[in-house]
């Protein structure tokens, strides 16, 4: 029984450990049939194990795990910005942001004024009710279309300050990452290469064995920081047709500061 035991849990631990080896799971895709890939492997008579990832339709792909491990690690050093382009690519970004924070104090400017007038008229329609000048039901309406408006002005004011306060230091981080991406995917852990993965391609990736491709429906904007490097991708193709719908990471890009995209983005800088 003791023996039978060491058996199961060595052999669990085993499973434990290859299952830690595909990182890949979740954001892969089989490009023939568009679903999920799952991680599998074949025991040789000669004890050879050999690992694969296999789509769970039938008749998708199967693809050895040492092919998407050195595909995954393509696409790295696609997307590694050169060092030759870093301190060109960073005056680019001041300027960009400079202009957008130019505009953005222009607009500031401009709702802190409304704030302020909306706040005194609220305040004014409480001395005319007092004084008689007009109704119970015109104070409640025009109260009501101020203190509406005033929430908005209020909203969209915090909304541009916190911009204002974070989109250099995020844009300056996002540089940072893209200048050491490959490095970074290189040395970190496997749970940290599938934490990557996630955040580069948020509607997932498949592995075009034959051409030697990595084709995704999109690259996380958020990277996209320059038109620089866009169209030089030696490895990554992307194609907006492929058969598999946006997962795991849903929705648009909003213009509020915390996108799904940039949310991912956020999360290696903490790992």
């Amino acid at each position: 029984e003791l023996l039978h035991e060491q058996q199961t849990y060595s052999k669990r631990s085993q499973t434990v450990a290859q299952d830690s080896m595909y990182f890949a799971k979740g954001p892969i895709r089989c490009l023939i049939t568009g679903s999920a890939m799952t991680a599998y492997y074949v025991e040789k008579k000669t004890g050879k194990t050999y690992l694969y990832y296999r789509s769970i339709a039938k008749g998708g792909q199967s693809l050895p795990l040492s092919k998407v491990n050195l595909y995954c690690t393509y696409a790295m050093k696609d997307l590694t910005l050169p060092t030759d382009l870093i301190a060109a690519t960073k005056d680019v970004l001041l300027d960009r942001i400079n202009a957008k924070n130019n505009r953005n104090k222009k607009r500031i400017k401009l709702l802190s004024d409304d704030q302020v007038k909306l706040s005194q008229r609220v305040s004014n329609l409480r001395d005319l009710l007092a004084d008689k000048e007009i109704s119970g039901a015109e104070y409640k309406r025009m109260s009501t279309d101020y203190s509406t408006r005033l929430k908005k002005v209020t909203a969209e004011l915090a909304a541009l300050k916190i911009n204002l306060n974070k989109e250099l230091e995020f844009r300056m981080q996002v540089l940072d990452l893209i200048s050491n991406l490959h490095e970074l995917y290189r040395y970190t852990n496997n749970q940290g290469k599938r934490k990557i993965l996630r955040a580069i391609f948020p509607e997932g990736f498949g592995i075009d064995e034959e051409a030697g491709k990595v084709l995704t429906p999109r690259i996380n904007s958020e990277l996209i920081i320059t038109d620089s490097k866009t169209a030089n991708y030696e490895y990554i193709i992307e194609k907006p047709d492929l058969p598999w719908s946006a997962s795991p990471v849903r929705g648009g890009e909003p213009e509020h500061f915390l996108t799904p995209n940039r949310m991912l983005i956020k999360s290696l800088f903490t790992s």
